[in-house]
């Protein structure tokens, strides 16, 4: 076996070291199969002087396994040994705060694969989990809460606001700073400091995003916190494009899934054509919670505002005594009211994963989701349009009114299957197998909203009824081959790969309208109007959507000195289309399958001037297959390409990172309202669209992540834009639908570390989301921004347990979240409101 070795203490000033070092190698030159090195090697052994059972304060950074071991044993006296292979660039996660070296030493060898054997109350020796054997007494449980950090996993991170690494961008795991592209990364534990459960909330503190999107020159939005539900998914404009939202790098039909089931969500900023098919402005990845060995339970309780009431359970770990196959389960219940009357919602999630490990280089994961919501679907209201500003309807301004009618309730379901099986070709080669399928549907029905109409001569309130059934099937297969060789002294790492999709996409549409009168003598009373049920309405759009894809890929990231690396990536994609479109108005479309072919790369260059700061650049395109229809069929791809150039730096010992981007982004063929589109004898619309011309994006991003001192959490982000088509007979000048051009977005928190306040921490949230533009019928239109406030407050000092408290729109704004179109399904902020959450943990 190979040589266990202790770091040299000949330089060790005093008698007494020097002799402790001795002890240790007489104590270790006794354990079964090592052979002790004279003083002078590679691993470390330093004399006992604080109890190991005592508490102290740490700050450890993330950094080389190694270091980071003498770094403790120095800071705390103890003896650590180690075979110097095992730990060969193996990285640790950062540790800071009380706590005793049994507690430090395990956070250190988290997700490494390592265990460390107490051999006496002052030394350890640290060895392979495979290699411990039978003696279980004096061992220390050093197995990760998560996956271990086994090849092709990212590595673990080190806890907080502050992410370190990404594997969504490049598909293989890479340090934020070596990734030549704008990524933001919203942890668990921001997710949980925010009593986060969907995704608007989660990504509300990244730059450059929000949460409406334009489709087909219109707009889709659903409600916020405390609002309900409404007829659409949550929706999202990234860099001023419709972003595409992911689950572990696979398309999702539903974005509305619980994030109970989820570790962290990686917003990828730019071109996605290496995912195929994706948006010039980037995509939101959702990674799902894995199993892991060492066993961890907690439930959550919350009660809030408008009779709010979930359940929360999270547990995983071990599910046979030799670890060979480990488990992972989320659950969450809910049942919630809404600070809109009459509206009420049920929500039931499940989402279990095992793994299993085949042999030491091969291992299955599986991971289910399933969840089903039940409510009363919130149609939201019409806003008025006065001259080019859009404000709220003085006779339609509660916010607590329901503007319209409750009866039947709408629901969506959710399942998803993925199944990843990983084989370990050989120290430095990978394989992958991934294969998802994904089934969502939404069975909607508005039987009385409200809705306004412009006819020229006065706007008219209407009561609308909708029916919209929704179902969308998605299935992927992804094979890949993942890697690193050596040449002119560099390690280079390659990734290369091939994809099949398909997505198929059905919808069921119909409406009907009651013309009330004119808007501005409407009292707001819908209630003589009663409620239509699904039988009521007849179907009026039938769609039929059908998407076939094939693609090949490859990687490489060019290591062209030790700090200056170039990344080059390819994909190939050959995508089939077909669209069958009906509607009871005479507007058909039954085509034949459209077939295209595209090739996208990339191209980026990184820096690192030292350990904390790096610089980058980079090309990439993007090409996305349009669903929009025009008169003569599907619409030509949309394509684009971008341009970034950023900085991305460590400050405080890498406990906080920061990072700068400046971005040109180019988009052509975007679907667009077609200004041609007359108004049928039933009073609605023709929905056809055209391909616009180019459409320019140009922005500045800033993002600050990390605890700067123990004890404090900053999360910052400012995003900076301007946009608008260049080459468009009919928006040349304007910005597209939802833009912002001015967003800002912080929070900050101090938890007491000591004496009498021990364990309370006090946090706030601002949100500044500047003004809005739209594009109707040729004229830029406009709706204020706003402020938000929340409070935050948690005590965490009582063993196993957590108390948070949120206090969302604390100063009580009366605002417009989330927007559609000017004539109906506009969603008001939440009122004052309180959420409490209280969390046991099982050991």
């Amino acid at each position: 076996m190979s040589n266990l070795s202790i770091t040299n203490l000949n330089s060790l000033a005093t008698p007494r070291l020097k002799s402790c070092a001795l002890a240790v190698q007489l104590a270790t030159s006794k354990l079964s199969g090592f052979k002790v090195k004279p003083l002078g090697m590679a691993a470390l052994a330093l004399s006992m002087s604080t109890s190991v059972f005592a508490e102290q304060e740490v700050d450890i950074k993330a950094q080389p396994l190694a270091t980071a071991i003498k770094d403790l044993a120095q800071k705390s006296g103890v003896q650590i040994g180690y075979n110097a292979k095992i730990v060969l660039g193996k990285n640790s996660s950062a540790v800071k705060g009380v706590f005793t070296t049994d507690e430090v030493l395990k956070k250190l060898l988290k997700g490494s694969g390592l265990t460390a054997i107490k051999k006496t109350s002052s030394s350890y020796v640290v060895k392979n989990i495979s290699d411990s054997g039978d003696n279980v007494s004096g061992t220390l449980a050093l197995t990760t809460v998560g996956s271990q950090n086994r090849f092709g996993d990212g590595p673990q991170e080190q806890g907080g606001f502050k992410a370190d690494y990404q594997k969504t961008a490049t598909k293989m795991a890479m340090s934020l700073k070596e990734t030549p592209q704008a990524i933001s990364v919203v942890t668990r534990d921001s997710l949980d400091a925010r009593l986060v459960k969907n995704l608007a909330s989660a990504v509300e503190l990244t730059a450059g995003i929000n949460n409406i999107a334009t489709e087909n020159g219109g707009a889709k939005a659903s409600p916020g916190m405390f609002a309900g539900q409404g007829q659409y998914d949550t929706n999202f404009l990234l860099r001023g494009q419709p972003s595409i939202v992911r689950s572990d790098g696979f398309l999702v039909g539903n974005t509305g899934v619980d994030l109970a089931a989820y570790e962290r969500v990686e917003v990828v900023k730019g071109a996605a054509g290496f995912y195929g098919q994706g948006s010039l402005g980037g995509f939101i990845n959702m990674v799902r919670k894995k199993p892991g060995s060492e066993f961890s339970a907690n439930v959550n309780v919350q009660a809030g505002s408008f009779d709010t009431y979930r359940t929360d359970i999270d547990a995983r770990g071990a599910l046979n005594q030799d670890e060979t196959l480990t488990g992972h389960v989320s659950m969450a219940y809910e049942d919630a009211g809404s600070f809109v009357d009459k509206l009420h919602n049920k929500r039931m999630m499940l989402a279990p994963s095992i793994e299993a490990t085949i042999n030491e280089k091969t291992r299955i994961l599986t991971q289910l989701l399933y969840q089903k919501d039940e409510f009363d679907s919130n149609g939201g209201i019409p806003l008025e349009l006065d001259g080019d500003r859009l404000k709220r309807w003085d006779n339609l301004d509660s916010r607590t009114e329901l503007y319209g009618e409750t009866g039947d309730k709408s629901e969506t379901e959710v399942s998803e299957v993925i199944v990843k099986v990983d084989h370990q070709l050989s120290e430095r080669w990978l394989a992958s197998l991934q294969l998802q399928t994904n089934k969502s549907t939404r069975d909607i029905i508005e039987g009385n909203s409200a809705s306004a109409y412009d006819y020229g001569y006065g706007v008219y309130i209407y009561t609308t009824a909708t029916k919209d059934l929704w179902e969308q099937n998605f299935w992927a297969g992804e094979l890949r081959l993942e890697g690193s060789f050596n040449a002119f002294n560099q390690e280079h790492k390659v990734l290369i790969g091939a994809e099949h999709n398909d997505q198929r996409r059905d919808r069921k549409f119909g409406s009907s309208y009651t013309q009330i009168g004119l808007a501005e003598s409407f009292d707001g009373n819908f209630s003589d109007y009663g409620f239509l049920t699904r039988e009521d309405i007849s179907t009026s759009v039938i769609r039929n959507d059908d998407s076939h894809n094939n693609a090949v890929y490859a990687q490489v990231v060019f290591s062209l000195q030790e700090k200056t690396k170039l990344l080059i990536s390819g994909r190939y994609d050959n995508t089939h289309s077909k669209l069958d479109w009906t509607t009871d108005s005479g507007q058909v479309h039954n085509g034949d399958a459209v077939q295209h072919d595209e090739f996208t790369k990339r191209i980026g260059l990184t820096h690192a001037f030292n350990d904390n700061i790096s610089v980058y650049a980079v090309y990439a395109e993007s090409f996305q297959p349009s669903d929009a229809i025009g008169r003569n069929g599907i619409l030509d791809p949309i394509t684009g390409e971008g341009y970034e150039l950023g900085f991305k730096t460590d400050w405080f010992n890498n406990k906080i990172g920061a990072s700068l981007a400046l971005y040109q982004q180019d988009l052509s063929n975007r679907p667009v309202e077609d200004p041609s589109n007359a108004r049928l004898e039933d009073g609605t619309m023709e929905d056809f669209s055209i391909s616009s011309g180019l459409h320019r994006t140009e922005g500045v991003e800033l993002e600050v992540n990390g605890s700067p001192y123990l004890g404090v959490t900053l999360s910052a982000s400012a995003s900076w834009q301007d946009n608008e088509f260049l080459n468009d007979d009919n928006n040349q000048g304007l910005s597209i639908n939802g833009s912002i051009d001015n967003q800002f977005n912080l929070y900050t928190s101090y938890q007491w570390q000591t004496g009498v306040f021990k364990g309370l921490e006090l946090g706030a949230t601002f949100i500044n989301v500047g003004e809005r533009k739209f594009i109707d019928e040729g004229s830029q239109i406009y709706l204020d921004g706003y402020n938000r406030a929340d409070l935050h407050l948690s005590y965490n000092a009582l063993p196993n347990w957590d108390v948070s408290l949120l206090i969302r729109n604390v100063t009580d704004e009366n605002y417009i979240e989330s927007v559609n179109t000017w004539y109906n399904g506009n969603f008001r902020g939440s009122p004052r409101a309180v959420l409490l959450n209280v969390a046991y943990h099982f050991e």
